[in-house]
């Protein structure tokens, strides 16, 4: 059932090895499934994959997080993130703001976290 949801049961019987990122990353995603994961710590899960494997990834851990799972996903990848989570965390050594992920992504707050002058360029 696990590998159903992250649309990975063509390729049930492949070696782990032999797998492409995006192929990769789902098979985590299936394992945390499988172990009725209740809270999930995920770093860049979106790196290296395909969009493919990015919408899949994205509809299982929203369905997780509608069902009470606890989803927390470290990323640089900002233009995922709005349709990945509800609220945000602005992290550079400490906590620069917090809240929902378009108040987290307005240009200020991002600028700050990135060491931009938006005025007269980087700082």
């Amino acid at each position: 059932r696990a590998l159903e949801r992250v649309d990975l049961t063509a390729l049930a019987e492949r070696q782990i090895g032999a797998l492409s990122g995006g192929q990769l990353k789902r098979t985590f995603v299936a394992r945390c499934l499988a172990q009725e994961a209740v809270h999930l710590l995920l770093d860049e899960p979106f790196a290296g994959v395909d969009k493919a494997s990015e919408r899949t990834i994205t509809r299982v851990l929203r369905d997780l997080a509608d069902d009470g799972h606890t989803i927390v996903v470290s990323s640089h990848d900002l233009g995922a993130l709005p349709e990945l989570a509800d609220d945000g965390i602005l992290l550079q050594r400490r906590v620069l703001f917090q809240g929902q992920i378009a108040e987290v992504l307005q240009p200020d707050r991002l600028a700050l976290a990135f060491g931009i002058d938006i005025a007269g360029g980087a700082s």
